[in-house]
């Protein structure tokens, strides 16, 4: 008979005394997505409309 444990956060399959990492992937997908959008969107000063900003620092486009 298997025994396990059930995440209650995601739901995943557990062994006995195993730790679901759920938390902390969510938390790196969070700031990656948070440095992402930090570095790729511009915001207008006087309307606050966001913009992307294709232009790479280090010169050219993006992908170019």
């Amino acid at each position: 008979m298997a025994y396990y444990n059930v995440c209650p956060v995601c739901g995943s399959n557990l062994d006995p005394g195993e730790r679901c990492d759920c938390q902390s992937i969510r938390a790196k997908e969070q700031e990656k997505n948070r440095l992402f959008f930090s570095q790729m969107l511009r915001t207008e000063k006087n309307s606050g409309q966001m913009s992307f900003a294709f232009e790479h620092p280090g010169g050219g486009a993006i992908g170019a």
